[in-house]
């Protein structure tokens, strides 16, 4: 006699924009393996998944950048900041001092830095407050000084990436796993950080030192569902997903 159907269950998940992609695509693996749960999913900032996670709106919440204290967290994935130009931009690379000052609004041409754009002026991009990303950059770039008040700020990462493509004189920040999996669609050149390129390879190493972690959290130990889901993304088969454009926190077993 065949074993029986397991019984049907249900997960809240809520994700981050930037983890957008990552969550979307584990998602997806999970529901081929585990039919019998269904899986319902809200996006928003950092401190939107957090929230729901917290008040017990949602089960599990993935965010980048480290989540307090107060939650339960794992990581699933490892990622880079890119700062990202314009395709004709000339900028050969940036030291971290000047992309603060970069960031910051301290110069207003790419001349400034040794670098030939279509629009000389710099326009400044940036993420809305509550960003887990924005975070993350200001405690990496900005020594937690906020960038520029100037900066046209943007709700997720396809929209910097989208905004940089189409304006000459842009420079943004975002995942390096969001450009990575653009596909060309919208096209834009990360610059060299300290002479570094994010890379799977620079971020696996460390040697690129905009690092961006990915954590699953969760109000308390994960039991039922939420468990499955987490032992999924850390399974074999789960970080084969990260690694499409991440890089895994699990090696080869």
């Amino acid at each position: 006699m065949p074993p029986p159907d397991p019984a049907p269950l249900s997960l809240r998940l809520a994700g981050s924009t930037t983890a957008e992609p990552l969550l979307a695509a584990l998602i997806d693996g999970f529901a081929s393996e585990y039919a019998h749960v269904s899986v319902s999913v809200q996006w928003g900032n950092a401190t939107f998944v957090l929230r729901q996670v917290e008040s017990g709106a949602a089960d599990l919440g993935m965010v980048t950048g480290t989540p307090p204290q107060s939650v339960w967290a794992a990581p699933v994935a490892l990622d880079g900041i890119a700062i990202v130009v314009h395709p004709t931009n000339s900028l050969p690379g940036l030291s971290l001092s000047q992309a603060q000052s970069l960031f910051r609004g301290r110069f207003w041409h790419w001349r400034d830095f040794g670098a030939w754009a279509a629009e000389d002026e710099i326009a400044v991009l940036s993420r809305e407050e509550g960003s887990g990303l924005r975070a993350s950059f200001e405690a990496l770039v900005m020594e937690e000084e906020p960038v520029a008040p100037t900066a046209r700020v943007m709700f997720d990462g396809a929209e910097v990436v989208e905004w940089v493509a189409a304006s000459p004189g842009a420079v943004g920040y975002v995942s390096h796993g969001r450009v990575a999996g653009e596909g060309g669609e919208h096209p834009v050149k990360e610059v060299p950080v300290e002479g570094v390129l994010p890379t799977a390879d620079s971020i696996a190493d460390m040697q690129y030192r905009l690092l961006l972690p990915f954590y699953l959290a969760a109000i308390q130990e994960p039991e039922g569902a939420a468990r499955l889901f987490v032992d999924f993304c850390l399974s074999r088969e789960g970080q084969a997903v990260v690694g499409q454009r991440y890089v895994p926190v699990r090696g080869k077993e």
